[in-house]
């Protein structure tokens, strides 16, 4: 659970007494594969409804996690694997990239540095998930274009 307008410094002076939300929910692919060869916007009602179910369940867990939120969601949507699948082109819906197994590390051409001259390749992927990854693989990337190890500077 975030709050990504809380990183906005004129958040609070352009829209008072509001704020935006991210939760995130661990979720299987399997839950989802009779709705996979439908398009997406086009998946028919009882996929809606799956959604508005889960949806609402996670909203019953942010109000009792957080009471002080209780009835102050104004609006919600939810994104499952499929539209990660259909918008990222993820095999499975993964929402933090390649799949995080022993076989994911194993790869050679996970690397800041790419055969191709002058491509390199930085972001979650070629280190670990998230974004402590994602920043941390930006350094490192950083380090290989500029020759410098710049984690010493940080």
């Amino acid at each position: 659970m975030s709050f990504a307008s809380a990183k906005d410094p004129m958040w609070d002076s352009n829209h008072p007494n509001t704020a935006t939300m991210e939760v995130i929910v661990p979720s299987g692919f399997e839950h989802y594969r009779k709705w996979e060869k439908e398009p997406w916007k086009k998946r028919g009602g009882e996929y809606e409804d799956y959604k508005n179910s889960l949806s609402q369940r996670i909203v019953d867990k942010v109000y009792k996690h957080c009471p002080h939120l209780n009835n102050q969601i104004s609006y919600h949507e939810l994104s499952t694997p499929l539209s990660t699948k259909d918008l990222a082109n993820y095999q499975y819906g993964e929402l933090y990239g390649i799949d995080h197994n022993p076989e994911r590390f194993r790869q050679k051409w996970l690397k800041p540095k790419t055969p191709i001259k002058n491509l390199y390749l930085t972001g979650q992927d070629i280190l670990t998930v998230g974004l402590a990854g994602a920043l941390a693989s930006g350094v490192l990337t950083s380090s290989v274009v500029s020759r410098k190890n710049l984690f010493k500077k940080i």
